[in-house]
């Protein structure tokens, strides 16, 4: 390794047998692209009124009695078998089964460990850094910190509520977001609203710009 000062050889840290220096933006270790994180004022809020607040937000079914009682017996028996077969798609059998259940093949079936790391696969796959997520508002809030975390912005498109009608897509701003974004996101029902979007009218925007869309459909 050479020097600036007059291009006199430098040992590196490696060369001397130590660690190599990480570079840090604020000395916490945490990579550049997450900026100063700051406590989440929602979550500050929900621990300020434990107890006295009912969350309309929480979707994990095991907190409110959805919990099928097979699965624990499935479970049971899986951990008793003695041979690991891990496959980069997910287990055969799974697959197999969902192709049954919703058509094609095992072959078109991924399965991951959560959401949440599907949508990183899927950002991975169909942007690159310093581009742009179309995202539904009100919306998740988790997907917006996953795309931070492959180095991409978020534009929004939004919903709003009508006494009359309930939630209902403003389709200008869905352009809008899908004509300055690479990937389109929407959320089928939607998270915390519950409102259904009209699969053609997603399909179409997402057509017309030319752009893959992400349907979250998890629930």
């Amino acid at each position: 390794m050479m020097s600036a000062e007059g291009n006199q050889p430098r040992s590196s840290a490696l060369e001397q047998g130590q660690p190599p220096r990480l570079h840090k933006s604020d000395g916490s270790g945490i990579g550049r692209r997450l900026g100063q994180a700051q406590p989440n004022p929602w979550a500050v809020l929900r621990s300020d009124l434990d107890g006295r607040l009912t969350d309309l937000t929480d979707t994990n079914p095991t907190n409110h009695g959805l919990t099928d009682p097979r699965v624990a017996e499935i479970l049971a028996k899986a951990a008793h078998q003695s041979a690991y077969d891990p496959h980069p798609r997910g287990n055969p059998a799974a697959r197999e089964a969902l192709a049954e259940r919703l058509g094609g093949t095992p072959e078109q079936y991924w399965l991951t460990a959560s959401t949440s790391e599907a949508y990183g696969w899927l950002f991975q796959l169909l942007t690159a850094p310093g581009e742009s997520v179309a995202l539904p508002q009100p919306g998740y809030p988790l997907i917006q910190p996953l795309a931070k975390l492959q180095g991409l912005d978020t534009c929004a498109y939004w919903w709003h509520y009508l006494e009359t009608d309930g939630w209902v897509l403003d389709e200008q701003t869905l352009h809008q977001a899908a004509g300055q974004a690479q990937v389109l996101v929407v959320v089928n029902p939607g998270n915390p609203t519950g409102a259904y979007a009209n699969v053609e009218t997603i399909q179409a925007a997402a057509a017309k710009a030319n752009m893959p869309l992400i349907a979250d459909e998890v629930f």
